[in-house]
């Protein structure tokens, strides 16, 4: 009678195993299914949390996308890359990627923690005047030979006109700083960062947009191509002393995008160069690798458009300057100059 039992309890146990072994399957099989590639893009803030005016930086990789777009601030990147960030706040960013497939998103978050009590601004609270009487000070009994003395002049509280309060430091309006002949100039695309010292809310990195402008918090939009960083920063200071006084504004810039020549002919290597320094032509020729055999060295043409001429066809002897004759051919590139070399 036991063995009949042991024999029936051994065949009725796979028959209630079986349904919990298959709803096991279904389920790794469910999270096991691969996302379709290109769909989950690669975005990350490095160090993802920062004090107030401190930069993290922005990382990403989006495979396949045709456009991307980081808001807020940055604005379109491309497919994969990286940018500085300085937020003043805790701060969310989104990654916007557009795909053969459709549109896919992605965010991080930078938290900004806010700075210690030991960099509190100091108090613009003005001082009181003082209010200190010679009665109320501890002083010794006259004496005979004291009594004769003449009485010192009491102490006033200096005088202090408002009016005076929002002037300069120095009292005086600087001008417009000289512009150098070969000063940077910004232009599309090109990345830069903002700085006001004491304000984090004013201060961050941006892109300058193709029609030539930044964004800024309070200010709105503010022209910065055909500027130099220091003409830049002066008008931003300008923008800004509705809030600041004497406010302490620097631009740097973080990457050039817009500065390029380019070269065409008997050269070694054609195409695009970015002008990043100040270059002349014959550095310019050396960057492309020199001439090809028959090049016609004598007689080069460097091509500049201009507002007022149009086009400006310039020469140069490549023979002349190697041999120190006529060096004034030897000019610096401008943004946008085309070498040919026949």
């Amino acid at each position: 009678m036991r063995t009949a039992t042991l024999i029936l309890l051994l065949a009725v146990v796979p028959i209630f195993a079986a349904p919990q072994d298959r709803a096991k399957s279904k389920s790794e099989g469910t999270q096991n299914s691969a996302m379709p590639p290109g769909a989950a893009p690669r975005f990350e803030a490095i160090p993802a949390s920062v004090t107030a005016g401190q930069a993290t930086q922005l990382t990403w990789t989006v495979e396949g996308a045709t456009s991307v777009n980081i808001q807020p601030v940055v604005g379109s990147v491309p497919a994969s890359g990286s940018a500085p960030v300085t937020p003043g706040e805790t701060t969310t960013y989104t990654l916007t990627a557009v795909l053969p497939s459709g549109n896919v998103t992605a965010t991080t978050t930078v938290t900004v923690a806010l700075a210690g009590p030991g960099t509190t601004p100091p108090s613009t609270e003005l001082p009181s005047p003082a209010t200190t009487s010679p009665s109320s000070m501890a002083v010794p009994a006259p004496s005979a030979a004291t009594s004769a003395m003449p009485e010192a002049p009491k102490a006033t509280a200096p005088t202090i006109d408002p009016t005076k309060m929002g002037a300069p430091r120095d009292g005086t309006t600087k001008p417009p700083a000289k512009v150098d002949d070969h000063a940077f100039i910004l232009g599309a695309e090109d990345q830069i960062a903002i700085s006001v010292y004491g304000s984090p809310e004013f201060s961050g990195s941006h892109m300058i947009r193709p029609d030539g402008k930044i964004t800024l918090n309070f200010i709105g939009e503010v022209t910065a191509t055909d500027l130099t960083p220091e003409q830049l920063s002066n008008e931003i200071k300008e923008r800004i002393k509705k809030y600041i006084v004497d406010p302490d504004v620097s631009v740097q810039v973080l990457a050039v995008r817009s500065k390029k020549y380019f070269i065409q002919g008997e050269v070694g290597r054609t195409g695009e160069f970015p002008l990043t320094v100040p270059t002349r032509v014959l550095e310019a020729l050396v960057n492309a690798g020199g001439f090809k055999d028959f090049a016609n060295k004598k007689n080069i043409i460097i091509m500049r458009g201009t507002d007022m001429r149009g086009t400006q066809r310039i020469r140069f002897n490549y023979n002349e300057v190697i041999k120190g004759k006529h060096l004034e051919q030897n000019i610096y590139l401008q943004p946008g100059d085309i070498i040919l070399v026949r």
